[in-house]
Formats: structure tokens, sequence, C-alpha cells
């Protein structure tokens, strides 16, 4: 499979330079993300364009070496995956909304994988092979006479069923397999699992501008659910590459910032989810009137770490310098978050730590240790807690997020808090 590696954030211009196609199609379906006046491409996860091999956008904080960079794009389409299935609107189909693409193939995988191709269960008329049909027996076959006058059947009509492969459903299922296995397989292989993908020749009798209407003419007689389901899936699919019949589908999150908050919280060990309903919420006080509350703040993650509380706070930045780090309203709300848990009572002061987690190669303390608000004359100011950095490694939280555990082994939370 060849795969080139850019990473997000890319510069538009660059982007056109080097790859014009992907671009093009970016624009054509997601204008808000690449006509938002930004320079850069806010984008990871697949861009797939046609004849030019796979394009795959890797966050920041990914590893350099090509073998570690093919893990970590197949690990993070599993997580965009299942961050789709998990974080999916009531009432929400499966759109033009590039995660929920990825959880179409998976889906489509996974039916393979449990049920193979669609099959129908068809009646047979045989002889001596299944169960005897004894109308059909008896208007069709000579009968002798038995001994005791009893008519005997040399040969005797029977039924039976086969489960065939060969309708309309599943010839297109066929395809459309053979499709995303051939372009996806690399990562879909565990929803894949041990069941061989097809190899079809083309169906030359069906073009393939008429498989949606073919199947939405098979689906008026299905009735089971799973046939259902399949057929909404294939049309989906094939709404998403209309244009092509190489499995071309442009599959990622254009907020990776949203799915590594998830991500972190999912799997930093002994996460306090009930923190956000216990802080002090904003009221308004009218004159002669009740008061009014408003929305409250929302912090990312509040773990507990011994007698500490650490406020952690999901930040997907580069943070290799200051221009690629949080800006001054990032860093005074963390101050804010720090008070509202302190003002709670729950907590001593001197027991609450405030961090920014930053995505990295490797999990550590560097290049930023911490931020603070210095005075002019270079002192610390006062009643200003420092904001802690703690990089942590990408590839560790992905792992663990798709396998659904917790992070093992990770020694900076406590360090955190020494």
């Amino acid at each position: 499979m060849n795969i080139e590696f850019l990473p997000d954030r890319t510069v538009k211009n660059e982007l056109e330079r080097l790859q014009p196609e992907v671009t093009k199609a970016l624009t054509s379906r997601w204008p808000a993300m690449m006509e938002n006046g930004h320079e850069t491409v806010a984008w990871v996860g697949i861009a797939k364009a046609h004849g030019a091999g796979t394009v795959f956008f890797l966050p920041h904080g990914s590893p350099t070496e090509e073998t570690s960079r093919l893990e970590l794009a197949s690990k993070l389409m599993r997580a965009i995956v299942r961050f789709s299935e998990e974080n999916r609107r009531d009432g929400e189909g499966r759109g033009r909304e590039s995660t929920t693409l990825a959880a179409l193939l998976a889906a489509l995988a996974n039916d393979f994988r449990d049920h193979g191709l669609y099959s129908t269960r068809e009646k047979q008329r045989t002889v001596r092979d299944g169960k005897p049909d004894w109308a059909r027996t008896v208007k069709t076959q000579t009968a002798f006479p038995a001994s005791n006058g009893s008519p005997v059947y040399c040969e005797i009509s029977s039924v039976r069923y086969s489960s065939l492969a060969t309708n309309t459903v599943a010839r297109i299922q066929e395809q459309i397999i053979a499709e995303i296995g051939k372009t996806h397989g690399w990562w879909l292989s565990p929803y894949f699992g041990n069941r061989e993908i097809p190899r079809p020749a083309p169906l030359a009798q069906w073009p393939r501008e008429h498989w949606a209407r073919l199947l939405k003419q098979a689906r008026r007689s299905l009735y089971e659910s799973r046939a259902i389901n399949l057929v909404g899936m294939l049309l989906a699919y094939l709404e998403q590459s209309a244009e092509t019949g190489t499995g071309e589908v442009y599959c990622g999150i254009s907020d990776f910032s949203a799915l590594w908050e998830v991500m972190l919280r999912e799997t930093i060990p002994n996460v306090d989810r009930a923190w956000n309903r216990r802080l002090p919420v904003p009221t308004y006080f009218r004159v002669g009137g009740r008061p009014e509350q408003i929305r409250g703040m929302e912090t990312d993650i509040v773990a507990g770490c011994g007698e500490f509380t650490v406020i952690l706070d999901a930040k997907y930045y580069r943070a290799t310098s200051t221009g690629y780090s949080p800006r001054v309203q990032d860093i005074s709300k963390q101050f804010v978050y720090q008070r509202a848990v302190e003002a709670t009572g729950r907590v001593a002061p001197d027991r609450v730590v405030n961090a920014f987690v930053f995505p990295a190669e490797k999990t550590g303390r560097e290049p930023f240790e911490k931020i603070e608000f210095m005075l002019p004359s270079a002192s610390a100011a006062p009643g200003f807690a420092p904001v802690l950095c703690q990089y942590v490694c990408v590839g560790d939280v992905v792992d663990a997020y798709i396998n659904r555990r917790k992070l093992k082994n990770q020694t900076w939370l406590p360090a955190l808090c020494a």
C-alpha cells in the first residue's frame, strides 16, 4: 500500500502544490474547511485522490519513522470509528460527515465478517435429495404395486432449500467489499477478521451508475433487518464514491482537538466526570427579580491522584514554541477553573494541580515545563498558580482508546503532583 504522510495543519498553498487533486477534492467535499480564511488545512485521516494513491494526514506529535507512522495511521482510523459511533448526535444519519464515513466502512466490513455475502434461501426441486414431496411424486412418478397392494415409487420427488449468494444485493455487495478491501484493507483488517475478501469479475452487465437503482428495487422485497440495514449501508457508500470504482473515500476528522480530548478523558485513570456539576454557576441578579443562571464552566478532565485533584485541559497544539501554544485566554481560563474547584470546599487549595496536556511523540515535560504570569520586574505575580505543561505520547493514548483500557505504567500524572 502506497501511503504518503502529511502533517495536520499543512499550509494550503503547499498542499495545492504537492497534491492538487487532494486539495480539489477536499474543497469540493468540505468547502467550509478549505475556504475559511485560514492558511492551513485542519485534517487528520485519509485523503484518497483518484490516481494519486492514499494520502494520510497525521496529527501533531506523530512519529517520524515510516513503520511507526503506518501503525499509528491504522490505529487512528479505528479511533475515529469509535469516536463516530459513540458521539453521533440523535437523528444524524450516514451523511457526508467524514467521521461517519470511517464508521460506515467499518460497519460494512463487520457485516461481511459476521455474515458473509447476503444470501437468499431458495427452494429447489430435486429427486431423492431433501424432504420428500409426495404430492409431486404421485403426479409425476409411476407407482408399482407391492405384495400387499401398496404403491411403491422407485423415484421420489423431493425439495431442498439452498442459500444462494447470486441475488442482486449479494453481487453488488461483493463488488463493494472488494473495493474497500483493496483500498482500505490496511486499516480495516481487524473489522474483516479472518473472512477472505472476494475478488469478483466486474459486473459488465450492471454499470456502476445503475447499482443504487437496483439496490432500491431489491429493497422493496426485503423484510429481515440485516438485509435492510445492509442495503442502506451499500447505498450510503455509493453516494460517497459515486464517481469512481476504486473505493475512493475521504474519511477523517477536521477537528482533532475534539478526539484528543475524548481519548484523554477515556484513557486517563481516575477521571471524575461529576466535577462540572459541582462547580459554581454564573448567576445574574435582576433588580426586584429572581436570580437567573447561565451555562456554567466545563472542564475537560478532572482526575484524582492520591490526595491531589488534577485539572487537565486537553490542548491540541504542537507547543514547541510560543507561536504554537495556547494564548492568554486559555491560560486565564485554567486559573478560573482552579478557583472554582477550590471554592467547592471539597479539596484543599494546596492539593489542586493545573496542567495542559499536549500531544507528542514521547511522554515528557519539554520543551515547556510550565506557564506563569510574571510582573514587569520579572518576579512571579502573586495569586496566580502555575499551569504545568505535560506532553503525552499520541500512540499510547490512541492504542489505549481503541482497546478500551486505561493508560498503563504512566508516571507523569503523579509527577505533576510532586
